[in-house]
Order: structure tokens, then C-alpha cells, then sequence
């Protein structure tokens, strides 16, 4: 049991660390498309109609792609100030309890993002400004990185349950 559960944490992790180096690359073409916004309004006043649009999906993007690293990371909020002094056997069992919790919400979010995009594919959904760039590709990667957040989630609850209930950290 502790194989499976051990090999399962290890692939899940390493896909989500896999994920924080090409998420991480998705900030250069951020800062492209901002630079060359600022140069072409300030210098040479021809402000672009596809700027705002690019910078949203990218930003998008990069949020999305950033959640399951920052669990890995144990980056998010928590509540040190209370749940640091307790054992951690005790902390373990109230975050499985808390990422089971939030795991419930990451099903709904990732199913919801999957029909969306899978019906932005079917139609082949563009936008509606001026531009109408295509749209289904974002919301495909959009459903990707509810996806990964998903399974960091069950890996992050089978590392609390394991020691919640045998008392080590599952190495």
C-alpha cells in the first residue's frame, strides 16, 4: 500500500513541479507583449486593439497553471498562528479534512472548465472584441490546470492522511 501511495505522491508531484518550470515561461511573453504595447503607444502613439485581450488570456494562463506548484509548495494561506502548535498528527488530520473540503470544489471547478472548453472547441468560440482571436485553445488550458490542481489536491490529502493516521510523513 505504501508503494502505490508513495509512487502516486511521487508522479503527481513531479508533474506539478513539471508544471511550475513551464508556467514560469509564460511570464516572458507577458512581458513582450507589455513592452511592445508601451513602445508602440508612447513612442510612436499606434496603441494595438489586441494588447489587453493577449495579456488576459496569458495572465489567465499563467494563475491557472500556478495553482497546483503553489499547493505543492504549500504556498497558500494558512493558519500557522493557530495550527502550529498542534501536533502533527493533529494538523494532518484537520488538512486532509480541509483538502478534502477543498477538493470537492476543485471537482466542480474542473468538470465545469472541461464542458466549457470542450464546448468552445465545438463551436469554435472566438472573441468578442474587435480582434475575435480564437478562444477554445485558452479555455482548453484553462481546463488543464483545474485538472493538475485537482490531483495535486489528492496528493496532497493522501500525504496528510498517511501520517494522520500512521504518525510518519510518507517518504
Amino acid at each position: 500500500m505504501k508503494r502505490i501511495a508513495l509512487g502516486y505522491v511521487r508522479s503527481i508531484d513531479a508533474i506539478s513541479a513539471w508544471t511550475e518550470k513551464i508556467g514560469c515561461f509564460l511570464i516572458l511573453p507577458m512581458i513582450g507583449v507589455v513592452f511592445y504595447e508601451v513602445i508602440s503607444r508612447r513612442f510612436f502613439q499606434s496603441p494595438t486593439i489586441w494588447a489587453m485581450d493577449v495579456l488576459t488570456m496569458l495572465f489567465g494562463a499563467y494563475i491557472i497553471w500556478s495553482g497546483a506548484p503553489s499547493v505543492l509548495a504549500k504556498s497558500q494561506v494558512c493558519m500557522d498562528a493557530i495550527s502550529g502548535r498542534w501536533r502533527p498528527r493533529t494538523r494532518a488530520c484537520v488538512d486532509a479534512l480541509t483538502f478534502t473540503l477543498t477538493l470537492s470544489f476543485c471537482i466542480i471547478l474542473a468538470w465545469q472548465t472541461t464542458v466549457y472548453a470542450i464546448e468552445s472547441w465545438q463551436v469554435r468560440e472566438v472573441s468578442n472584441t474587435i480582434l475575435a482571436h480564437p478562444l477554445y485553445h485558452w479555455r482548453a488550458v484553462l481546463a488543464v490546470g483545474t485538472w493538475l490542481l485537482f490531483l495535486q489536491f489528492t496528493s496532497e490529502i493522501i500525504k496528510s492522511a498517511w501520517l494522520a493516521v500512521t504518525g510518519k510523513e510518507l517518504k
